[in-house]
């Protein structure tokens, strides 16, 4: 009979062991994940409302929406407040901004009238895993359209 067993590796548990290493490292790639793709669905989200609104300035053949009418359709339809949805309307002559206004000083100019829509929107984080920079704990998350309307 033996004094002393065997002396060996043993193998019992070093697959529990491996899993408590590398399960933190698995969390956190998958937590990270998560923000990353609910980021990008906002973006998409975003420029999509941007989208819509030059979409709606420009199916309008017949008159040019006011731009409070294209913020307040906007609003109303993606459930943003109004404040995060800019409209900003004004008018080329001979490819020379004029502004907000409704002619050319003459009528010899080519007009060009165009609208521009930004939406933006701020982006939380659930798991705040990824650092914004500054100490920060949101995003601003933007979109932009420009339409020539006629």
């Amino acid at each position: 009979m033996r004094i002393f067993p065997r002396l060996g590796p043993a193998r019992e548990g070093t697959a529990l062991i491996e899993l408590a290493i590398i399960m933190p490292v698995l969390t956190m790639i998958v937590l990270g994940l998560t923000d990353v793709v609910r980021a990008y669905m906002l973006k998409v989200h975003i420029e999509q409302v941007a989208r819509t609104g030059g979409e709606y300035a420009a199916g309008s053949k017949d008159r040019i929406p006011d731009p409070a009418e294209i913020q307040a359709q906007l609003a109303t339809d993606s459930g943003l407040p109004a404040s995060d949805i800019t409209v900003t309307r004004w008018l080329e002559c001979d490819g020379v901004s004029q502004g907000d206004v409704q002619y050319c000083a003459t009528s010899s100019q080519q007009p060009a009238q165009y609208i521009s829509i930004d939406v933006q929107d701020r982006f939380q984080p659930v798991f705040g895993l990824i650092n914004w920079g500054q100490g920060a704990n949101s995003q601003l998350v933007t979109g932009h359209q420009t339409v020539r309307v006629r």
